[in-house]
């Protein structure tokens, strides 16, 4: 047994991401980690080099955890990380199972967490507050569920984990706790729960480390080189027919191609992801007209306006050596690079209108 492991939560739905994910990750070279898949579905294949167990976690969550179709019950295991993974493991990295991969995650492994528990990524969704009074609503919520909103906000779809320091702050008896007190208030679910566990207490990491969907599209990926590209908005490279085919969803098609699942794309796509494609489509032809041009149009200004957000927060980050994976003079590098991409015109990718 290594000091080090990575480990995935997945539900039956998403037990076949979770196998392709980590059969890649088991075919890194010379990794210092152990791999691990929670799941609740018996019977499941298991990858080579990686660990299956079978733990029925929902049953540890309170009734008044609130739960969707899109974010399942499945999305509060990663609380219990500090309880159920042996002592014997020092730090754990959490991936939520819609991410591509592109590098190593050696580095986070040798990070030092300054005492942190947790080390994590800024949500990008504040791209959406455009306004003040989104922000103010956004704030006034996080104070109604009793999250500071002058803190970080963390993404939870990627975490670096002290496991002792998780044991001695009880994290899953504090987010039983508090789920049963807020737990009808939340729209957060997870992520709020583990905002308000850890309180400020969190070791920021770049967005080179989730790097999330918001960011696609504004040039980052070329000056920060991110390791985790990370699928959490609505499409998805697997299921969603909207783009023509790019690195991300080739990649997934390749990694299922030759597993127990070859059909999970296709069996993936569902009616509504086929409607979605063929307007989109049609949309693209007829956007000669006014008032499809006047979508596209809309479209366009609103990813503007989220780049417009984005890059100043990045490049701000940088230069106050914000981001504890990255050195000074490397850090400085990149505010620079990101300062320009600000000042560049160029074409962002295209969007969906």
């Amino acid at each position: 047994m290594r000091r080090n492991v990575v480990c995935l939560f997945a539900d039956q739905a998403y037990y076949p991401l979770a196998y392709v994910l980590a059969r890649r990750l088991a075919a890194s070279p010379a990794r210092s980690y152990d791999i691990i898949i929670y799941t609740d579905a018996e019977g499941r294949p298991s990858p080579d080099g990686v660990s299956t167990q079978v733990f029925p976690l929902a049953r540890a969550i309170p009734q008044e955890a609130p739960w969707s179709q899109r974010i399942t019950q499945a999305a509060y295991y990663r609380i219990f990380m500090g309880d159920i993974l042996p002592e014997a493991y020092e730090r754990a990295i959490y991936l939520d199972c819609d991410i591509a991969l592109k590098g190593s995650l050696e580095p986070l492994f040798s990070l030092d967490m300054k005492g942190h528990p947790v080390g994590a990524i800024a949500e990008c969704g504040f791209v959406k507050r455009r306004d003040p009074a989104r922000q103010a609503a956004w704030d006034a919520y996080l104070r109604t569920v009793h999250i500071d909103p002058d803190l970080l906000y963390f993404n939870s779809g990627v975490l670096l984990a002290d496991l002792a320091a998780w044991r001695r702050m009880a994290v899953s008896t504090k987010a039983s706790d508090y789920l049963r007190d807020v737990g009808g208030r939340l729209t957060g679910m997870d992520q709020d729960t583990l905002n308000f566990v850890f309180g400020g207490n969190v070791l920021e990491l770049s967005p080179r480390w989730n790097f999330q969907a918001l960011y696609f599209g504004f040039g980052l990926e070329e000056t920060l080189k991110p390791i985790i590209y990370h699928h959490l908005d609505n499409i998805k490279p697997w299921h969603d027919l909207v783009y023509p085919a790019n690195e991300h969803s080739a990649e997934f098609a390749a990694m299922f191609a030759d597993s127990p699942w070859p059909d999970f794309i296709k069996a993936s796509r569902k009616s509504a992801h086929r409607t979605r494609a063929l307007k989109w489509q049609a949309r693209r032809a007829f956007r000669f007209l006014p008032s499809v041009a006047k979508r596209f149009a809309a479209e366009d200004a609103r990813r503007r306006e989220w780049r417009s957000l984005a890059l100043p927060d990045i490049a701000d980050r940088l230069a106050k050596q914000a981001y504890a994976d990255i050195g000074a003079d490397e850090s400085a590098a990149l505010a620079e690079a990101v300062r320009a991409l600000m000042a560049n015109p160029a074409p962002m990718a295209s969007g969906v209108a």
